[in-house]
């Protein structure tokens, strides 16, 4: 998954479920490429091919990227 527009102050972490647009049930980012908790790419658990779309990462805290 490619992140960009990550807002100020929020990270992404192993584990967060993401949601919104048509990312499927219970998609899990599973480890890090370029991107390191902000923009830049990340593994998930899906196998989806989601267009650009507000994803919301469920952590020990909220995010909306």
């Amino acid at each position: 998954m490619t992140v960009s527009g990550m807002p100020a102050g929020a990270y992404l972490a192993i584990g967060d479920v993401l949601t919104g647009g048509t990312m499927p049930a219970g998609t899990t980012v599973t480890g890090y490429g370029t991107g390191t908790g902000g923009n830049g790419t990340y593994t998930i658990s899906s196998a989806a091919t989601v267009a650009s779309a507000t994803i919301n990462a469920i952590g020990p805290r909220v995010v909306t990227l």
